[in-house]
């Protein structure tokens, strides 16, 4: 009797350990490495563009650190046509299209209320090579004419001073 306990004993400790280590061994087995390309496009009935969708990005910061009350921001964006939208920054168009955005310089972009001001960022996504650098020259205008009011830096995003002969570099930069 002795004899057939301990076979009783193994069988029930192998079935306890191959129990144990299946479930283990099963997941090993079927792991698989998945890898999905992002430039896949379902329903795409627009022409391909090769240049992809660039977001062109100036930042309008005051040469002397000091803030700009929002009344006073809303009032002047105004009087350039920009008008506030419900994402809480400001946007320029021309009839039903969009030109270029406004946002705050300070993370998370948008505009408080009661809340100063201490720079902006002007963008747009390009679309288009034959009206990007009319958006761009257009934006950088207004931003011009807003240095008028505040003694101001037009900045790229290396924070390189930007002026009106180097804007089509700017947009070559981004192809």
């Amino acid at each position: 009797m002795k004899d057939f306990t301990w076979i009783l004993l193994s069988i029930g400790l192998a079935t306890l350990i191959v129990l144990l280590i299946k479930p283990l061994w099963l997941n090993k087995r079927h792991h698989s490495k998945i890898k999905i390309s992002n430039k896949f496009v379902i329903n795409n009935n627009e022409l391909h563009n090769d240049k992809p969708n660039q977001v062109i990005a100036l930042r309008f910061s005051p040469k002397v650190k000091s803030n700009i009350p929002l009344d006073e921001v809303m009032k002047l964006f105004v009087r350039h046509n920009l008008s506030f939208t419900s994402m809480k920054i400001f946007e320029k168009k021309h009839g039903n299209k969009k030109l270029f955005n406004v946002a705050n310089l300070i993370e998370p972009g948008i505009f408080v209320e009661n809340e100063d001001i201490p720079g902006f960022t002007f963008f747009f996504q390009q679309t288009d090579p034959k009206t990007d650098l009319s958006i761009l020259s257009e934006m950088f205008e207004t931003m011009r004419e807003l240095c008028q009011h505040y003694d101001a830096w037009i900045l790229d995003d290396n924070g390189k001073n930007i002026d009106r002969s180097n804007l089509n570099n700017l947009l070559n930069s981004n192809e």
